[in-house]
């Protein structure tokens, strides 16, 4: 970033607000004026001296005190030497002018935020997914946008690319979510029948193609969905683990939460642990809480409140932060976290993976991105090293908000990443996913690859 010269600011026809501009002064009268420094006498050397052309400077001169006379607090009206006008209000002028200039520089040089809906964002709103749309703009309105995720995702070629790693690939769509006409705030909680009620259709869909022997993605939406997707996952295998791959601990309670926001309480839903200070919260009656702090992995946290450090720090949950990755790199980070699970027991992986878990330069279309997250090498490599596991069941990517990028291409960049995320995770590497060949093929015979019958010549 190169902010604009002085002289730039001095020319700019439409500043009109400097000391000379204010006196009526003309451009061409600026242009034969002679260049003056100013000279602050309040501890600046000669070298630190910057040009102004619009008020009357002078040269830095140390005051000489005659011999006899003492100083006062007024020498900078009594200056030695100084031009007849020369008043100690010449200060007040220099500090104004260099207010304007940086003000100046501010106006045209440092990007302001905005948040722009692009045309390609339509066809999310198609007649299948309305229901859910409204329902999650409701339930969220500091965070509108999220609803779009999963069809971001999609757009971004998700199902192209699972179908060339040879997956018999079926995608449910969208569940289509009612908001409750009468759904008061608990406390600061927001919605939460609502919220209760979508959780609970989704842990049925997700049980079912658990039931079915399937390895289930879950698109979001915000992360409060994992409360339904973990405990639908339960149900079919209950000696599940999880890992969560957040910037975010996400395991404030209600009366912990500085928002409310129930996207940032939903592993405290989940923990035996906690239920003694959870509340019954309405909606939520059906969830049971079963895992146990033993089986739950934290990886990538960077903004944690201080609700939730104490409870990581008192219930003995192992996680790791982004500077223990920074200190241990991520293969010693995944060697224990595995470790931490499934050393005393294979068992079923739920892998809840947050886009901001990632740096905001590489997944800007967030909505609560934080700076210093993951790599794009270490979040890939973390998702080979589950699928090197063969015990991931199942799998959650949220938080893919395309409203809030700021460019088309940050919003394409981000969904992509989430594209490659789920990819690694269920076996794609960075070396290819190559169908096998039963054997080296010789000239003159058939084989069979890629889905096509081929001949060697």
């Amino acid at each position: 970033m190169t902010l604009p010269g002085f002289e730039q600011y001095i020319k700019c026809g439409t500043r009109g607000n400097c000391h000379g501009c204010r006196k009526g002064r003309t451009a061409e009268w600026q242009e034969s004026e002679k260049t003056l420094y100013v000279a602050m006498r309040w501890g600046l050397a000669q070298a630190q001296l910057f040009k102004e052309c619009c008020i009357e400077t002078y040269a830095l001169r140390e005051r000489e005190t005659p011999e006899g006379q003492q100083k006062t607090g007024n020498e900078t009206q009594d200056r030695e030497g100084a031009p007849s006008g020369y008043r100690g209000h010449d200060r007040n002028r220099v500090l104004d002018k260099c207010y304007d200039y940086i003000n100046f520089c501010v106006d045209r040089v440092i990007p302001k935020k905005s948040i722009t809906v692009y045309p390609n964002n339509k066809p999310y709103k198609t007649k299948d997914v309305i229901d859910c749309i409204n329902c999650k703009r409701l339930a969220f309105k500091k965070r509108r946008g999220v609803e779009h995720g999963p069809q971001a995702i999609r757009d971004a070629g998700l199902l192209d690319r699972l179908s060339t790693m040879d997956y018999p690939l079926h995608d449910y769509g969208d569940l289509n979510f009612t908001h409750l006409a009468k759904d008061e705030c608990f406390m600061h909680v927001p919605f939460p029948r609502t919220v209760g009620l979508a959780n609970k259709m989704l842990a049925s869909a997700v049980g079912s193609a658990v039931e079915a022997g399937h390895t289930c993605i879950t698109l979001g939406g915000d992360h409060s969905l994992a409360i339904g997707s973990v405990q639908g996952h339960y149900k079919h295998c209950p000696d599940l683990c999880l890992i969560w791959v957040d910037a975010h601990a996400d395991i404030n309670t209600p009366l912990t939460s500085p928002s409310g926001n129930l996207h940032g309480q939903s592993v405290s839903f989940l923990l035996k642990e906690l239920q003694d200070k959870m509340p019954e919260v309405p909606g939520f009656s059906w969830v049971k809480p079963f895992l146990s702090t033993s089986d739950l992995v934290y990886i990538g946290l960077r903004d944690v409140d201080p609700g939730e450090h104490y409870i990581l720090k008192n219930c003995g949950i192992q996680y790791f932060t982004m500077r223990d990755i920074d200190r241990m790199g991520i293969q010693r980070v995944m060697e224990m976290s595995l470790d931490h699970l499934l050393s005393r027991k294979q068992k079923p992986i739920h892998l809840s993976f947050d886009i901001d878990a990632f740096d905001p330069s590489l997944a800007p279309a967030t909505g609560t991105p934080v700076n210093g997250g993951l790599t794009y090498r270490e979040g890939i490599y973390l998702a080979e090293e589950i699928n090197n596991t063969g015990l991931l069941s199942a799998m959650d990517l949220v938080e893919v908000n395309p409203t809030l990028g700021a460019t088309r291409e940050a919003v394409e960049a981000t969904a992509s990443l989430a594209v490659d995320v789920i990819a690694a995770s269920l076996g794609k590497t960075r070396e290819g996913a190559h169908i096998s060949f039963d054997k080296l093929p010789s000239p003159g015979t058939t084989y069979k690859a890629d889905n096509e019958q081929k001949i060697c010549l």
